[in-house]
């Protein structure tokens, strides 16, 4: 909540819902419902194929959503 809290009191506009379904099915039904223009989501660096099978939501968002979707990746544990 601290997060939601400061990124309104610097005029961003943000909320918060607790939507029902999968982690890559919300993000790609929100996308698609905000009308937005990409999707940012964080890897701890799976590797394609291990994300294929295991079905890690930066894999599926890419495979499924609407709006472009802009993969970061988590920096190596020091």
């Amino acid at each position: 909540m601290a997060t939601l809290h400061s990124a309104q009191r610097r005029g961003g506009a943000a909320a918060t819902t607790r939507p029902e379904g999968t982690p890559a099915d919300v993000l790609c039904d929100l996308g698609d419902s905000e009308d937005a223009r990409y999707i940012v989501v964080g890897s701890y660096g799976e590797r394609p194929l291990r994300g294929a099978l295991v079905g890690a939501t930066p894999y599926k968002l890419v495979h499924l959503s609407s709006p472009p979707v802009v993969v970061v990746r988590a920096p190596a544990p020091s």
